[in-house]
């Protein structure tokens, strides 16, 4: 890709580089990742982070404007612009949806849950517990064949 060549000139040495140049890149760089899906995250200090949204098990709104993003390996916190990213995940990709307003969920992502309890399962033993509310929409979105309430230790029975 086009793209990780021009990433890899940057990281070289990009004192050398005129302007026009780094601008040029950006550009190619920014429609590139545009055109992918792949979301570009503002962090600290100036830097950016590049992130898959497949690979997101889901987003919690710790408070307005300030957001944790959830993947399989890390929790990544995000305080620029929220709405507009949980809007974006919303809109763009189908498997993401809203729970309620705390909560966006990747259901491609999510292995099972217990409408009893309230709780969504995801790989690697992740698990998050919602409200009532969200797991009506669960049970709407997935199906209950994902549901295990009525699972036991002893194995599956029904009432």
């Amino acid at each position: 890709m086009y793209s990780d060549r021009l990433l890899k000139m940057l990281k070289e040495d990009i004192s050398s580089i005129s302007f026009h140049h780094k601008n040029e890149m950006v550009e190619i760089i920014s429609n590139s990742v545009r055109e992918s899906g792949i979301l570009f995250l503002p962090q600290e200090k100036n830097s950016m982070r590049l992130l898959d949204p497949e690979d997101i098990l889901y987003v919690t709104e710790l408070k307005r404007g300030k957001v944790n993003i959830h993947t399989l390996t890390s929790e990544i916190p995000f305080n620029n612009s929220a709405y507009n990213l949980l809007e974006y995940l919303v809109e763009k990709n189908k498997s993401f949806c809203y729970l309620n307003r705390g909560y966006v969920v990747n259901q491609a992502k999510i292995m099972k849950f217990n409408s009893y309890f309230r709780r969504i399962y995801f790989a690697n033993d992740r698990e998050v517990t919602v409200t009532g509310e969200a797991i009506k929409i669960l049970i709407k979105a997935l199906g209950k064949e994902k549901d295990v309430h009525n699972e036991s230790y002893i194995g599956k029975f029904e009432y």
